[in-house]
């Protein structure tokens, strides 16, 4: 079978089917190539292994939902951060007690 035919039914890229067909995966069937993998690749190094499914994004692409939870997390990490330059010791209590309260 063709190594490029072979990755696309794993679903993985042709490049990925080639550096495991170097470590010794079997390319004469699908079947033995999902045993192969099942046996001798760690399932969290996968697309599929991910937390939550994720897909990952490819450098230099954001879509709008990443964008938008990004600025979420910005906003809550300021929120919580405490006013280190202030020199009122009333403001920097007012932090550090709001800080235990959270």
């Amino acid at each position: 079978m063709e190594t490029k035919e072979l990755a696309k039914q794993l679903g993985i890229s042709h490049q990925m089917a080639n550096r495991y067909k170097m470590k010794g995966m079997p390319t004469d069937s699908l079947e033995s190539a999902i045993a192969w993998r099942k046996s001798n690749v760690d399932p969290f190094r996968s697309k599929s292994g991910r937390i939550c499914s994720n897909i990952g994004v490819r450098r230099g692409t954001r879509s709008a939902t990443n964008t938008h939870a990004i600025d979420e997390l910005k906003n809550d990490v300021n929120d919580c951060q405490l006013d280190l330059e202030s020199t009122n010791a009333d403001c920097m209590s007012s932090n550090q007690f709001g800080q235990m309260a959270a």
